[in-house]
């Protein structure tokens, strides 16, 4: 990243525990960095281990994202690590049976549970 070490009182993290490690250099001793993910315990285990203290974690279980079209919808599938890539045309029928699976009230949507949480680095 190019910001110098320590940089950062306060960081928003929307990229998951991997980008932890990183924010760690740019945030300055007592900063406090804080985070939206659905996998806590990835969040929790990367948060340890990089020797932040204090953590938080509330979470929100109705939390739906909506997709404008099935385009956007396999988009955001196969940006998610482990999945393959749905907008291959040979995975047509894998995404007709995820799009009919996550129809919420005649609409193209995703329901997570979502964590926002905070920690503060020594």
């Amino acid at each position: 990243m190019p910001f110098y070490d320590g940089q950062f009182d306060l960081i928003y993290n929307r990229r998951g525990p991997t980008s932890i490690i990183n924010h760690s250099e740019v945030l300055s001793s007592r900063g406090t960095i804080y985070g939206i993910h659905t996998n806590v315990d990835s969040v929790k285990e990367r948060l340890y281990k990089n020797g932040y203290t204090g953590l938080e974690i509330e979470e929100f279980n109705e939390s739906i994202s909506y997709f404008p079209n099935e385009v956007e919808f396999a988009k955001f599938l196969s940006d998610v690590p482990g999945n393959p890539d749905y907008t291959l045309p040979e995975l047509e029928k894998e995404l007709e049976v995820r799009i009919r699976e996550n129809s919420i009230d005649g609409k193209l949507g995703i329901r997570e549970h979502k964590y926002i949480w905070k920690a503060i680095k020594p």
